[in-house]
């Protein structure tokens, strides 16, 4: 690897660390010589993703607390000081998604998925903020989406949520570097974990979770501020960004190809846009 012990002596706080993504990363950062604290709400899945890391070795701490919970998460950043005196790395993996017609969701979901995906980043980054401009350095990394630049149909309020994680960082970044933190922004694909396959998803091919761990780790060794994992996700945010309408047009062939005949109606054929016609002077 181009950057073994490349985290020697750092602390990496890993928020959703008991599973999928977040338990990938954690790994990786431990093959980089990070101590690693593996934060999540529930006790024995953070027990068992400490177990499923015993043969990497290194040095593994356990934080139960809740993103979506002010209390849990100031209290958890006050216990994770204490215990080791300092966080040099925030990456923020905990999220979720969820699948439905906006008009099927109730007023409680979207707000739950609101909460859990955008304010409770935004909780986590409060949290340690202070503590990482009084030492004048530190990484913040946040984890966004592909379908946070181009909407995917039937996941709208994802879509929005991890749209404004997207904001969200790019805003802060230019706020934190004048106190010496570093912020990335990660944007990883469909990966292969438990969450993402519970959801009827057409795309690109499934990426492995080892792999997305280390590319991350990867790129916040190298100080990245903005950066995708994989060739199809890169093309399709060149696409939204040159080509909206294509990409729109993709997406929705994707996600009618996932879901029921008949779920967005009778969808119209696709064609170029013509210009239009000019008008006969009178």
């Amino acid at each position: 690897m181009k950057h073994d012990n490349a985290l020697q002596g750092r602390t990496v706080l890993v928020t959703g660390g008991s599973r999928g993504i977040g338990l990938a990363v954690a790994r990786a950062a431990l093959a980089r010589g990070a101590r690693v604290v593996l934060a999540a709400r529930g006790p024995t899945q953070l027990a068992s993703a400490r177990d499923g890391l015993a043969d990497i070795g290194g040095e593994v701490l356990l934080q139960q607390l809740d993103v979506t919970d002010d209390a849990s998460v100031q209290t958890g950043v006050e216990q994770i000081l204490a215990r080791t005196g300092s966080i040099d790395d925030l990456i923020h993996c905990a999220g979720g998604a969820s699948q439905g017609l906006v008009r099927e969701q109730s007023g409680a979901a979207l707000r739950a998925e609101w909460e859990l995906n955008y304010v409770g980043m935004v909780r986590m980054v409060q949290a340690v903020l202070p503590h990482m401009q009084r030492r004048g350095r530190g990484s913040i990394v946040t984890v966004g989406s592909v379908i946070g630049f181009v909407g995917y149909p039937s996941m709208a309020n994802y879509c929005a949520a991890k749209a404004a994680v997207a904001r969200f960082t790019e805003a802060f970044e230019f706020e934190a570097r004048s106190n010496g933190v570093h912020v990335m922004q990660f944007v990883p694909g469909h990966t292969r974990t438990a969450a993402i396959e519970s959801l009827r998803l057409e795309g690109p091919p499934v990426a492995d979770p080892g792999e997305v761990g280390h590319f991350l780790i990867d790129a916040l060794c190298r100080r990245k501020r903005f950066t995708v994992h994989g060739a199809g996700n890169r093309a399709m945010l060149l696409l939204a960004r040159v080509w909206p309408w294509y990409a729109r047009y993709i997406l929705r062939f994707m996600a009618s190809r996932s879901l029921p005949a008949g779920t967005f109606g009778t969808p119209r054929r696709w064609r170029l846009p013509r210009p239009a016609p000019e008008r006969a002077e009178e």
